[in-house]
């Protein structure tokens, strides 16, 4: 289980930018002692004006975690997929804040 007293849920301030969850992620593992989050692009589709990047973001170790982020960029799909796999820290994991 991760220990999260020190870290504020991210949830509880504004998005000022996309990489904000990706910042988030990374300082949560590391407060934690565990390996950064690897993200790789899984597809790309619709023509070039019109372009969906698929994500999946990993969190590698005992337990390997796997979430996808969908977005209009890969930047986005990359701060997508960290959200994601920040909730599901927070609650399927059930951590303390």
């Amino acid at each position: 289980m991760l220990c999260v007293q020190e870290c504020e849920d991210p949830y509880n301030e504004p998005v000022t930018s996309p990489s904000q969850y990706k910042v988030s992620l990374s300082e949560l593992l590391q407060q934690n002692q565990l390996p950064l989050p690897q993200y790789e692009l899984v597809s790309t589709k619709g023509p070039p004006h019109k372009r969906e990047f698929t994500v999946k973001c990993t969190i590698n170790g005992p337990n390997a975690l796997e979430q996808f982020g969908y977005g209009s960029t890969k930047k986005l799909a990359e701060s997508d997929a960290a959200s994601k796999m920040l909730s599901h820290l927070y609650n399927e994991q059930q951590v303390s804040h």
